[in-house]
């Protein structure tokens, strides 16, 4: 029987984390009467004896934190750091916005007819308004190490900028000839840092790259049109900071604002992350 009992209170002691001495006594087989060879001992009240007994200490698990996901007791938080072979890599969709100054775009190129009178054009930033407002979608790939981060990104916008149609003279009359700059691209990489708080991290990052102007000349001569597209590109080199809020252990949700330190264009935007290891690793 102390030996079933000793089996089970290690089970429960397993299953519990706490500490326990377990004591068997030396010799017997756990069902005889307390008696060993004919000879029996007992103290001077009558009580059995303990001399011979042998005493297992399991330590218990040490929690530093109460919040359920941080504790590494329980089969339910352990859970959590593993599997710690991938990568912290995290993959975020992005929403954003951004006012973009068309001052520096100047596409110009021939367009080309079937049947002859070929003639060049000529677009700048004022024929398309002057300023436009981009709304788009971001995707950007991130690795994590030790609360700091690197990866790239790439975006794709809406530009809602003036389009503006200009009558052309040819021999046989007049062609109309319409510039727009609907499509905004960018690219770069991005290197930050990150502290997190609780369910929140605070991160400041910097991103250099490019964006391109897509500018395309239309014209139409009776029943013949032709576009020429002309990509206006721009350096860029961004400031942001960021928040993001875990809403498991995998996914996040954040907004970052931020501004090109080489023309002083602001952006904003919402983004929805999905990450490889709970918590990039860091807790």
């Amino acid at each position: 029987m102390i030996a079933a009992a000793a089996r089970i209170a290690l089970a429960t002691l397993a299953l519990g984390g706490g500490r326990i001495a377990v004591a068997a006594a030396c010799g017997g087989d756990g069902d005889g009467d307390g008696s060993s060879g004919g000879n029996s001992s007992s103290s001077g009240d009558g009580g059995g004896s303990d001399s011979g007994a042998t005493y297992v200490t399991i330590p218990a698990c040490y929690d530093s934190s109460d919040v359920v996901g941080y504790r590494r007791c329980s089969s339910y938080g352990s859970r959590w750091a593993i599997p710690e072979h991938l990568p912290a890599l995290a993959l975020e969709l992005t929403t954003w916005t951004a006012r973009i100054d068309l001052a520096d775009v100047e596409a110009g190129g021939a367009v080309h007819h079937s049947f002859g009178d070929d003639y060049n054009y000529r677009v700048v930033g004022a024929d398309l308004g002057g300023s436009a407002l981009a709304n788009g979608l971001k995707l950007r790939l991130v690795g994590h190490h030790r609360g700091l981060y690197l990866g790239v990104e790439g975006a794709v916008a809406h530009l809602g900028a003036d389009r503006r149609t200009t009558s052309m003279a040819t021999s046989d009359g007049i062609t109309a000839m319409t510039s727009s700059a609907d499509t905004l691209v960018m690219g770069g990489a991005v290197l930050g840092i990150d502290r997190g708080y609780g369910r929140v991290s605070l991160g400041a990052e910097l991103m250099g790259g490019a964006r391109g102007v897509v500018v395309e000349a239309e014209s139409v001569r009776g029943a013949c049109e032709t576009t020429d597209t002309t990509v206006v590109g721009h350096a860029v080199v961004e400031g942001r900071v960021r928040a993001d809020v875990w809403l498991t252990p995998w996914v996040t949700v954040g907004a970052y604002a931020g501004k090109d330190v080489l023309d002083g264009q602001a952006s904003a935007g919402l983004s929805l992350g999905g990450h490889l290891r709970a918590f990039d690793g860091g807790r």
